[in-house]
This record gives structure tokens, sequence and C-alpha cells, in this order.
């Protein structure tokens, strides 16, 4: 819940239910705006709460909850970190097979500003010794001079 919203009216339109639950199937895509995120009580897992998010569907078709009892989708979404109030789409892609066992997988895109990339190293990359290094020039071996 953000600082300053209008507890009175939240808390008037609140019946201590959420809409109904988001259960696609594969290929299912539902884009929308989070009205809500907020820790719920749920039947699994030995915490038994979990995160679930009110999504005001796009063109005025209603409102769904999605609940992040997998725990793939909640790893999506501690990485993209949405907020209440943007604009967020899900495609369930439906089950894949990991090393281990199958999972539910999914696609997730958030509206908003394009991030501008810094280049700085993400982990991925190639190590190269000094000497591979002088061997591909100054230049990292692309030929172009850097000057």
């Amino acid at each position: 819940m953000k600082m300053g919203s209008d507890l009175k009216r939240e808390l008037e339109h609140f019946d201590g239910t959420y809409p109904q639950a988001w259960q696609p199937d594969p290929g299912d895509i539902l884009v929308g705006k989070i009205v809500k995120i907020e820790r719920a009580p749920c039947r699994f897992g030995a915490g038994g709460m979990t995160w679930v998010l009110c999504i005001e569907k796009d063109e005025g078709l209603g409102a769904v909850s999605l609940w992040l009892t997998s725990t793939v989708l909640l790893n999506e979404f501690r990485k993209l970190r949405p907020k209440q109030g943007e604009r967020i789409g899900i495609k369930y892609l439906g089950m894949r097979q990991g090393a281990d066992n199958t999972y539910k997988a999914y696609a997730i895109r958030i509206d908003r500003p394009e991030e501008e990339p810094d280049f700085e190293p993400l982990g991925g990359e190639e190590r190269l010794g000094r000497g591979a290094m002088r061997e591909m020039g100054e230049d990292g071996g692309n030929g172009k001079d850097e000057g």
C-alpha cells in the first residue's frame, strides 16, 4: 500500500476477497495495469503466505488476481520488480523440462521507459589473458582503432 493513498476509500471497496485468479492455458496472455500488490495467505509452502497482484485488464475487461505461487514466476518478478500503477504483460509459455524437473514458464514485460545500456560486464563475458589481448591488438580484435 502506498503512503498517501486514500485508506478509507480503499477499505470501503475491499471485502476481503480477491478477483478471480488468472489460470492460463499455454499461450494465454494477460495485459493490464497493476492496481495492488500485497501479501496474502495461501495453502502452499511452509510459510503459508505469498505475493498476490490485482491486475486491471486492458480494454475494461475486468480484474484478475495473479498469485506468485510458482517459484519461476516469483523469480521473474524479483528480477523485474514491477510496481503498483505499472502496465504489465505476461504470457504463459506452458510446462518446460529443466535439468531436474518440469516447471511453468512465463514471458513477462513491463511497460516502462527503456533502460539505456551501460555496457558494464554482466558476468558472462569470456576472460582473456594478457597474451591473448596482445595478439588481438589494442582494439580487442575488432579491427578498429579506438583512438
